[in-house]
């Protein structure tokens, strides 16, 4: 069975909430570790390929690189090769606005003093641990996904934060859902592809997708004002 926190690479994780944009994976492959390393053989390590905050803050090619190994490593990404000019370079910095992005969602959770406890963490690895057979069994996907536990466990308290932080979105911007607007989701979207699934069964399953959906547009809405004023140059 696969889990929410061990799915390789570029996963959109909701818990209480709707989910940020969340790279989890460590580790390297040796060909996608060859094949960003040809892409970055003109630069070095320490190449500076974005700064942001009026220079304060930058992005290295060795960052960028290490993201990129994760993304590729989803088979639902393709990651365009290094000869590919023109291509590659639109991915990457695609790659470095995510990255961008990413950071400003963690620091706007921080400056609301947000924090995930020990104890939170260990309560939800032991939901993660529980849906698999035994302890083998888990390991061996934390294996798969080329994760320790430690890695594991900070994905998670990252991803706790996140969700309270959706869920100040949501409280703050009240967002809500009517009745009419779950109906509508349901007879325009749920009965042409499953007519016998019962409106009752699923009413509060649509009402959540969709005060989801509303935060999430709300966060982006925030995020695309963060990164418009914070004088991004991507020098790639």
């Amino acid at each position: 069975m696969k889990n929410k926190y061990i799915t390789i690479a570029l996963v959109v994780v909701v818990l209480a909430g709707a989910g940020g944009l969340i790279w989890f994976t460590e580790g390297g492959n040796t060909l996608i570790t060859k094949l960003t390393q040809s892409a970055s053989r003109t630069q070095g390590a320490d190449t500076v390929v974005a700064t942001f905050t009026g220079g304060s803050a930058h992005i290295t090619r060795a960052e960028l690189d290490a993201k990129i190994q994760e993304l590729a490593k989803n088979p639902q990404i393709s990651v365009p090769d290094a000869s590919k000019g023109e291509e590659r370079t639109k991915f990457e910095r695609l790659v470095i606005e995510q990255m961008i992005k990413d950071g400003f969602l963690i620091d706007e959770a921080q400056k609301q003093g947000l924090t995930a406890d020990d104890a939170a963490v260990d309560a939800e690895l032991a939901t993660i641990t529980a849906q698999y057979k035994d302890t083998a069994a888990f390991e061996a996907a934390l294996v798969t996904a080329q994760l320790s536990k430690e890695t594991l466990r900070e994905n998670i308290r990252r991803q706790l934060i996140i969700n309270q932080y959706y869920k100040s979105v949501a409280v703050a911007h009240n967002v809500t859902v009517t009745p009419e607007e779950v109906k509508t989701f349901y007879d325009t979207q749920v009965v042409p592809t499953q007519p016998k699934l019962a409106f009752a069964d699923v009413e509060k399953e649509i009402q959540t997708r969709l005060e989801q959906q509303k935060t999430q547009e709300i966060v982006t809405g925030i995020l695309d004002e963060l990164y418009k004023s914070a004088n991004v140059q991507i020098l790639i």
